[in-house]
């Protein structure tokens, strides 16, 4: 499988995977913390060009719930050609992007869209001057986003029961209301016109050409019935139909709507953090293959804490059927690493170059996270003032109490924290550490 196990970053050697790990056909986490500025998102940048230059993965993908990430543009790829063929896809949603903007004119691409034989179908827009859209931007919205998922959606089970995922972790109904439009203003009688003059001035038609333009043909007679339908409860043909053209060009999504407690609204009317999650993980659902490169910035974002927690078991319920792939998620929450659940992931910390496994440190309290992952216990951490409490307890009832490894380790870090000054001055941190140095002395 592939796998990245270290890269070099600022003249530091960064290892991502413990050496004594045993790999195995799943999928690896690797979390990176550390305060701001250290270079966690020029780390994932780093990282997804690194991958495209080595072309270890089957495809690299970047997700972010905010436009302020570092990833790479088109322009910034060692391999123009990385675009052409899907390899990396960027998705980067602010919390009110347009359901949809502007794209690239497929018709100058044409030979890089050879695969399932749509080649013949843009050759023949192009001859009749069929206009037709598709997005050659590394960065998509959330409705180009939705239809990538759509046309995932119809050929595969996963992204079906993902889809029911993410709408019970929102607690939304089972409705997903989709409307499409035309990419441009063709008449559906117009256009078997033209494709009947073209099988009648065409030689030697292969038998893959005349497939693909008889499900044109079908596509189009079905699209009549499917301007705006329910995802959940189309036949599978329609479901065929309707992707075929998305990825043929000639319609796109235009609104997406949802339920709740059997109240429809707009997509655009979801909290913040409702569509932070939507958009993210269905990001993620729509373009996942098996081994595959994962830079995630800052999941949190826009998330309730009791979300932040569940945030990343909801990624890996939905990437759970895939193998091979290496997540890397920046992030600064102490409530999603202790949501971490999978025994095959680690901490990176950036700001000492320490990486950690994830055994120690899952299911524990936010000031728990906040002190020995984030190395930044806030204010009055119970964590920490319940630990010295105990000391404190065995130094004055235990005569001949010592000190062991694990407590002499932990009372080094605390005075590391103050002579860092991350603990104030009133801090009752600070009052139970000098009053355990007290009994030392």
């Amino acid at each position: 499988m592939p796998i990245i196990y270290q890269l070099e970053q600022n003249k530091n050697i960064l290892k991502f995977i413990d050496n004594d790990f045993e790999l195995q056909n799943t999928n690896i986490f690797t979390f990176l913390v550390g305060k701001n500025s250290v270079g966690k998102s020029r780390l994932l940048r780093s990282l997804i060009i690194h991958a495209l230059e080595e072309d270890k993965f089957d495809k690299v993908l970047a997700l972010s719930n905010t436009q302020y990430h570092k990833f790479p543009s088109y322009r910034d790829l060692p391999n123009k050609e990385q675009i052409s063929n899907n390899k990396y896809t960027r998705l980067a949603f602010e919390a009110r992007t347009p359901i949809y903007s502007g794209g690239y004119d497929y018709r100058k691409k044409i030979n890089n869209f050879s695969k399932k034989n749509y080649h013949y179908l843009f050759n023949f827009f192009d001859e009749n001057n069929i206009k037709f859209h598709k997005n050659l931007n590394t960065n998509l919205n959330f409705a180009q986003s939705f239809e990538s998922f759509l046309t995932q959606f119809s050929f595969k089970e996963k992204p079906y029961y993902n889809l029911l995922t993410i709408l019970d972790f929102l607690k939304l109904d089972h409705y997903v209301k989709c409307t499409i439009l035309p990419t441009n203003s063709f008449k559906t009688e117009d256009l078997n016109i033209k494709i009947n003059n073209y099988f009648n001035n065409s030689k030697n038609i292969t038998s893959e050409e005349y497939e693909i333009f008889r499900r044109l043909k079908d596509s189009l007679y079905d699209l009549k019935n499917l301007r705006s339908f329910d995802l959940l409860h189309l036949s599978l043909y329609e479901l065929e139909s309707i992707s075929f053209l998305i990825e043929s060009g000639l319609v796109r999504i235009y609104k997406v709507s949802f339920s709740k407690d059997k109240k429809i609204f707009n997509y655009t009317d979801l909290s913040s953090g409702e569509l932070a999650v939507l958009s993210l993980v269905l990001g993620l659902t729509a373009t996942i293959t098996d081994n595959s490169l994962v830079c995630i910035d800052e999941p949190e974002i826009n998330l309730h804490p009791q979300w932040q927690e569940k945030i990343i078991e909801l990624i890996e319920l939905v990437s759970e059927n895939y193998y091979g792939c290496h997540f890397f998620i920046a992030t600064h929450s102490p409530q999603l690493i202790s949501g971490i659940s999978e025994k095959n992931s680690f901490i990176l910390d950036l700001t000492n170059n320490s990486l950690k496994t994830i055994e120690s440190f899952k299911n524990r309290s936010s000031d728990f996270q906040l002190s020995e992952v984030f190395n930044f216990p806030g204010k009055n951490n119970e964590y920490l003032i319940r630990k010295l409490i105990l000391l404190l307890n065995k130094l004055n009832n235990e005569e001949d109490f010592i000190l062991n490894t694990e407590s002499n380790n932990f009372l080094k870090h605390i005075n590391k924290l103050l002579k860092e000054e991350k603990i104030d001055q009133e801090d009752k941190v600070r009052i139970l550490f000098n009053l355990v140095n007290s009994y030392r002395d």
